[in-house]
């Protein structure tokens, strides 16, 4: 699919993107991140 960025940044209402947010200070940059460790194994792609 391809948006103008006009569009982009109606669905994304403007919000900061990441790049935006890690040239912030830590004092400035307050988000919250939490993660799941993966228990999923490794397996080879299908090419076919």
């Amino acid at each position: 699919m391809l948006l103008t960025f006009e569009d982009y940044e109606q669905l994304t209402g403007g919000r900061e993107s990441i790049v935006d947010l890690l040239g912030l200070s830590p004092d400035e940059a307050d988000i919250e991140f939490e993660t799941t460790a993966s228990r999923d194994l490794a397996r080879p792609a299908d090419l076919s």
